[in-house]
């Protein structure tokens, strides 16, 4: 009996590996995890499999990535709003040797909101890396990963 590839199932079971890892989707499918690589390895040269899992990955993140640059735009707005109220109550010397009234609160803040802009855009373009070509097919047999050891079937 000649072996049928569920197509639906494969693509659904690799979008899981990609965000759960390897060993999650595996006891969640109920499968092993050399079968996980065994898709993986037919996603480099069948193009069905790879049309399914690029579809299903970008129905897996729908909006988010949108969701989040609104997000990024909403924050910025609240910490300019948090430059334009601070109300002075600190004196400090500026490089240029005059006087500058801070309030210390709104500034940690306004820090602390920064900060969290810089990772959230660092986290945005670690995401967008591999969506330079977002048509290019998985690479090559061989390429990328390291050689894995044999797994056990």
């Amino acid at each position: 009996m000649a072996y049928h590839l569920n197509y639906e199932r494969a693509a659904a079971i690799l979008v899981d590996a990609a965000y759960l890892g390897d060993e999650e989707a595996a006891k969640k499918w109920k499968i092993t995890v050399r079968t996980i690589y065994n898709y993986r390895e037919r996603l480099k040269t069948d193009p069905k499999l790879s049309d399914l899992f690029r579809q299903k990955r970008a129905a897996a993140e729908g909006d988010w990535r949108s969701e989040l640059k609104r997000a990024l735009t909403r924050t910025l707005g609240k910490a300019t709003l948090i430059v334009e109220c601070i109300e002075p109550v600190i004196v400090v010397e500026t490089e240029l040797g005059q006087e500058q009234q801070v309030n210390m609160p709104a500034l940690r803040t306004l820090i602390a909101a920064g900060k969290d802009l810089g990772e959230l855009a660092l986290a945005l373009e670690v995401l967008n890396a591999g969506d330079t070509q977002p048509d290019a097919r998985p690479p090559a047999a061989g390429a990328g990963v390291a050689n894995r050891p044999d797994l056990p079937n």
